[in-house]
């Protein structure tokens, strides 16, 4: 006799009698998420879709670090609960558990400079038993909540674009933050600062040149695939304007300025 079981779909619900398929009820979710071989895991993706939202809205009601609003909370607790939705417990283990992992986020990675600096970070940072890693700047929401979201112990940051209102969210999270000093954050608070002396270096730097007759001094801008040229924030810039007029060698020094370059090759 064929077993009849053999050809069933489980996806499917079926009466004892004549295995005539039922109309699935709304309150039965579950079982579309269900496939021949088992149980689908249900992820993130599925209460997001359930609920109208974005997965990071779903991440921020779960982990309950963001705000959100009343009724998209509501929806998304709704949808956990409809769809049994078990957050991975291996990864939520790791809440408030200290990883010893760092993340350097830089404009450019690829530069000598970066490479040598690294290079002395992850000596100190490995002899006080932690690991350091590179990220270059990606400057968006969803980078900033990928770096939330790993729970790394601590963020140093050497950037010219990086957002001051993305920095304020990383501290916002509970990250400890540390900021090179390539711009002016002296209305970033709660943030570890260190002056890499380019303010100073670019005054001396004029003072020298002035020293030995050097007059027509130009400042050449570094280049930027995204826009993001010198302006008085940037404290390189600031010190070459500053020791030009106290040099008295230009009225207008912004005007001695050669930038707007996308790329190393122009």
């Amino acid at each position: 006799m064929e077993n009849r079981f053999a050809r069933m779909d489980f996806t499917k619900n079926y009466s004892d009698k004549g295995m005539k398929k039922e109309k699935k009820s709304p309150g039965k979710r579950r079982c579309a998420l269900m496939t021949q071989a088992g149980f689908k895991k249900i992820t993130r993706r599925d209460v997001a879709r359930e609920a109208g939202v974005t997965e990071t809205i779903v991440s921020y009601v779960l982990n309950n670090n963001r705000y959100v609003n009343a009724d998209k909370r509501k929806r998304v607790l709704a949808a956990v609960e409809k769809l049994g939705y078990k957050p991975n417990t291996a990864a939520r283990a790791l809440k408030g558990k200290s990883l010893n992992h760092i993340v350097f986020i830089a404009d450019q990675i690829v530069t000598e400079h970066f490479s040598l600096l690294l290079s002395e970070m992850d000596k100190r940072a490995y002899d006080l038993g932690y690991m350091i890693s590179l990220c270059q700047n990606r400057n968006t929401e969803d980078f900033v909540n990928s770096i939330i979201s790993r729970q790394f112990d601590g963020v140093i940051i050497s950037s010219i674009s990086f957002s001051k209102g993305y920095i304020r969210q990383l501290i916002k999270a509970g990250i400890p933050v540390v900021l090179i000093e390539n711009r002016d954050y002296s209305d970033v608070e709660n943030a570890g600062k260190i002056n890499n002396g380019l303010y100073e270096g670019a005054r001396e730097v004029v003072k020298y040149l002035a020293s030995i007759g050097r007059k027509e001094i130009v400042y050449i801008d570094r280049f930027s695939q995204n826009g993001h040229f010198s302006d008085m924030s940037d404290m390189r810039y600031r010190g070459y304007v500053h020791e030009m007029t106290a040099e008295g060698l230009a009225e207008a020094p912004e005007k001695r300025v050669i930038s707007g370059c996308g790329s190393p090759d122009l």
